[in-house]
């Protein structure tokens, strides 16, 4: 049965990145990547410090995780690190529980990289 699913997973995130991926420039200092990403986005909750909730929602990209490669050096997204697409820049950020990305499937395919808009490219 796990095969099963692991396989029709994998067909999913392949489908959905032939209908809904755009390719951004993943960006590491001086040292950039172009990769496939699914835009995505999270909703947030933050208690400031009056103890206030302030809800907000965090620009998402999916990359497969084999992607994000740069010189056969396999990166995991830091807060460094930007995401350029359509003349827009969006820094990675962390996410309270959640870090600067996760894993969206059980079987660590697709990554989920938390990000906010940083200004125009």
């Amino acid at each position: 049965m796990s095969n099963l699913l692991k396989n029709g997973l994998q067909k999913l995130q392949t489908v959905l990145a032939g209908n809904a991926a755009v390719t951004v420039q993943y960006r590491r200092g001086e040292q950039t990547v172009s990769v496939a990403a699914i835009p995505g986005q999270t909703a947030t909750e933050v208690a400031d410090t009056e103890g206030i909730n302030v809800c907000s929602q965090v620009q998402d990209w999916l990359i497969a995780y084999t992607d994000l490669a740069y010189q056969g050096q396999q990166w995991e997204p830091k807060q460094t690190d930007q995401v350029v697409y359509d003349g827009m820049v969006f820094d990675v950020i962390e996410v309270p529980g959640d870090g600067t990305w996760r894993f969206t499937d059980m079987y660590s395919r697709m990554m989920r990289i938390h990000t906010q808009f940083g200004g125009a490219a």
